[in-house]
């Protein structure tokens, strides 16, 4: 940046104490332009940080939130596949309770009529044994 020194001020100067004068104003100028960007550098990294750290959080929050919101989904689920297996055992077991009482009303009928073809062969079985003891005892 090239400063312009009033006339003036040149005249009182002189023409070196005038580029003395622009020097330093040149130097300042370049010292307090590095000044201001360091300054406006620190408070950038600071606000982005700031921003960052505060966008770590929403991104974690709403992480934690979606997480959740999954997880219980997910649990819901399984307790609705679960109630369904449940519903599912409980209907086989009847199926195998029904069965077994119906294997059990024919296993009892067969043994009923087991027991009057028994009784049948035990009074077939004592009557040839009478008729044999008859023909000795008349022999």
């Amino acid at each position: 940046m090239i400063i312009a020194i009033p006339e003036i001020l040149r005249e009182k100067l002189g023409p070196e104490g005038a580029r003395a004068l622009a020097d330093l104003l040149n130097e300042a100028s370049v010292s307090t332009r590095g000044d201001v960007i360091e300054i406006a550098a620190s408070r950038f990294e600071r606000r982005l940080a700031e921003e960052l750290a505060e966008l770590r959080s929403e991104l974690r929050s709403e992480f934690r939130s979606d997480l959740r919101a999954e997880i219980g989904g997910l649990w819901d689920e399984l307790r609705s596949e679960i109630g369904g297996l449940r519903e599912e055992l409980r209907s086989e077991i009847a199926g195998l309770r029904e069965d077994s009482a119906r294997i059990r009303v024919e296993m009892a009928a067969r043994e009923s009529r087991l027991m009057r073809w028994m009784f049948v062969f035990w009074i077939g079985q004592l009557a040839a044994i009478l008729g044999v003891v008859f023909v000795v005892l008349r022999a």
